[in-house]
């Protein structure tokens, strides 16, 4: 028996740190609801470190 559940997504809820270099994201980003999501997020992810 397990305690844990698989969500469905995760909602409004997505927690990321960010540092000049590294960005630690709470989630992964297989869990986003969609492909146009996962670009998104790769996409500001590249513009982070891009400066």
């Amino acid at each position: 028996m397990s305690d844990f559940e698989i969500a469905d997504g995760l909602g409004e809820v997505l927690a990321v740190t960010a540092t000049p270099d590294t960005l630690l994201f709470g989630f992964g980003l297989e869990q986003l609801e969609s492909d146009a999501a996962r670009a998104e997020v790769v996409a500001r992810m590249l513009a982070h470190f891009a400066g």
